[in-house]
């Protein structure tokens, strides 16, 4: 009877997906493997050392902070390919490609730091594909452009306005014509 109650506990905790946290007896006995919270931890250290530009290391501790709050109790050397292809499908499935396929970069670089440091010895995260990335652009029509001059004209210093016909004529983006001063 202790054996079948034993065996449906372990049953439960795969359905619902905590058999990848390290067990209790991992813990006290102090053999509980790397988490990957833990990974991310040290690997943002190992970032900071890269001497990465500011903005783009505020958007890795963001990318790394959505994955550790989906994979970070796990054990590293348990995380495995569906796991982040599922956790990648999300984003894909909400209409956020991109930021899947910067998350997954992000994985990629991570997982290949754990090799670095002899704790795995694949990298679970290359394994996965790049979703497809449909680019949408919005159009404004004449109305709306002609909304906007009209508030450039009352609200913003002179210059602005004729810079903003200047970029309607010749499609410049507005940074390209303050260039030209």
């Amino acid at each position: 009877k202790r054996e079948a109650i034993t065996e449906a506990i372990s049953t439960n905790m795969v359905i619902y997906g905590l058999a990848r946290k390290a067990s209790l007896l991992d813990r006290i006995n102090g053999t509980s493997r790397v988490t990957l919270s833990e990974l991310i931890s040290r690997y943002l250290i190992i970032l900071e050392r890269r001497n990465i530009k500011p903005k783009t290391m505020t958007e890795y501790k963001g990318y790394l902070g959505t994955i550790k709050g989906y994979l970070g109790e796990y054990p590293i050397q348990q995380v495995e390919t569906k796991d982040i292809a599922v956790f990648l499908e999300q984003w894909g499935q909400a209409g956020k490609a991109t930021m899947a396929n910067k998350l997954r970069m992000a994985a990629i670089d991570l997982f290949r730091e754990a090799i670095a440091e002899g704790i795995i010895t694949q990298n679970p995260a290359e394994a996965t594909r790049n979703q497809r990335v449909t680019i949408r652009r919005e159009r404004i029509t004449l109305e709306e452009y002609d909304v906007i001059r009209d508030a450039a004209d009352t609200y913003l210093p002179a210059w602005i306005a004729p810079y903003f016909d200047l970029a309607l004529v010749t499609g410049q983006r507005l940074g390209d014509i303050q260039a030209l001063r």
